[in-house]
């Protein structure tokens, strides 16, 4: 499996992060899922910011009597999607402001608008992603149209056109308003209705015979060729000390009548584990890809076109093997160090598990001193701001570090700060006492 990342980075692409000013993360968020369109010239961004990370354990030093290895830390009313606007100028986030920002209904543990996907019909933008939150542990999808001021309006839910009970990762037509990618096999094209109705209205021919691909994001019209759209599938990578769910991704070529014509071998865009995109266009010569990786960083790829449909030409995949992430161990301690840096805790506790986890050697002194530094950081913002999530990572933390190193005694100062702090969060209002007996409190789980 090859990375897209260097791939394209080795073929006068470039990659690189984007980091959100902190105040906008609340303390307690994250970044991802970013989305990006082309409208009036300009590339407008869409980046969803979550409240749960995603925590890891290898088979031999498993914190959870569990078979998983994967595990989300969030509060108790379940997670929260918000998300903030931008335009991309320069590699930088300029304009940014709040958009479809509300916190959701809370009648379920998925509240408010997630994987947003933008759009332009008839020269005007519009969003679309998921909502579960209006009518309860129902996932569907839900159209606006964006006003100047990148706020939404005009909302449209909309009804499964075969009764499913999450409906998610559609990909828009471009120049057919209101038409959809609904499965990339079988090659479906959903029409959504005016009342929020939705319809399966053809099903065209493919190259295509893997089953069950579903889409990432809308479809980019290349003139002269036709579109092209991500694919994803999950793999369950069991390794002798590691059970993970890899997410690895390919593209699709649509011709104009809608018949897949082409695919690229699967590929992954760092290392392969949990990764997803949600956004391409196209701005003179170059597509803009946006994606993320274990939910909590904004990546944007910038490339020719003609590099990425040189991979529908590939017959020696063996070729592509030259393009792979190599030592993980660095790559996640310099991006924990900078979510660090930069005031993205959740972030930064994330790639400090993903370091911890592909760190062979912990008598090494230098690991026990980045250990207790990150440690430090994480209680400095219990003592500020009392958090139960920071809390509860750094109990995830210390366990697996006790795992790993016999007699670090420097544990325990970080054990006595994390006593005077309640495990679970307390009842403050009525609105919280009604939720503590409908939703599961706050856990890893």
């Amino acid at each position: 499996m090859f990375s897209l990342s260097k791939y394209v980075t080795n073929n006068g692409g470039v990659d690189y992060l984007l980091l959100h000013p902190s105040h906008y993360l609340m303390g307690d968020y994250a970044s991802c899922n970013t989305t990006c369109v082309n409208y009036n010239n300009k590339i407008i961004l869409n980046t969803r910011l979550v409240n749960y990370s995603k925590l890891f354990q290898t088979k031999t030093n498993a914190l959870f009597n569990d078979e998983n290895s994967q595990f989300y830390v969030m509060p108790y009313w379940g997670y929260d999607s918000h998300n903030v606007t931008a335009i991309l100028q320069n590699q930088q986030l300029t304009n940014i402001k709040k958009s479809l920002y509300e916190r959701g209904n809370y009648i379920c543990n998925f509240n408010g608008f997630e994987d947003c996907k933008y759009v332009v019909w008839d020269e005007k933008l519009y969003a679309y992603g998921t909502r579960w939150d209006l009518s309860g542990n129902i996932g569907q999808i839900v159209i606006y149209e964006i006003d100047e001021n990148m706020q939404p309006k005009n909302e449209l839910i909309v009804q499964s056109p075969i009764g499913m009970s999450c409906e998610k990762n559609w990909g828009a037509i471009p120049d057919k308003p209101f038409h959809f990618i609904y499965n990339i096999t079988p090659n479906q094209v959903v029409k959504v209705n005016q009342d929020g109705t939705s319809e399966i209205i053809g099903e065209y021919s493919s190259v295509i015979t893997e089953p069950n691909l579903r889409g990432n994001c809308p479809l980019v019209k290349i003139d002269g060729i036709g579109y092209i759209t991500f694919t994803h599938k999950h793999c369950l990578n069991d390794s002798d000390n590691f059970i993970q769910l890899n997410y690895y991704h390919s593209l699709v070529l649509y011709n104009f009548n809608m018949e897949i014509i082409g695919k690229t071998p699967w590929f992954t865009f760092q290392d392969g584990s949990c990764e997803f995109t949600c956004g391409m266009c196209l701005k003179d010569d170059k597509l803009i890809i946006s994606y993320s990786q274990y939910d909590c960083t904004v990546n944007i790829i910038e490339v020719p076109v003609s590099v990425i449909m040189g991979l529908f030409n590939y017959n020696d995949i063996d070729l592509l093997e030259q393009y792979k992430i190599t030592n993980l161990q660095d790559y996640y301690y310099n991006l924990g160090k900078l979510f660090e840096e930069n005031d993205h805790i959740r972030s930064s506790a994330t790639m400090h598990n993903l370091f911890l986890l592909n760190t062979e050697d912990f008598s090494d002194e230098k690991v026990k001193i980045i250990v207790i530094k990150f440690l430090q950081f994480l209680c400095d913002k219990i003592l500020v701001m009392n958090s139960i999530v920071y809390n509860n990572y750094i109990r995830y933390f210390i366990q697996y570090i006790k795992c790993r190193i016999n007699n670090f005694n420097e544990l325990n100062y970080f054990i006595n700060i994390l006593n005077k702090y309640d495990k679970i969060p307390l009842i403050t209002n009525e609105k919280d006492l009604k939720l503590k007996n409908s939703l599961h409190k706050f856990t890893i789980f």
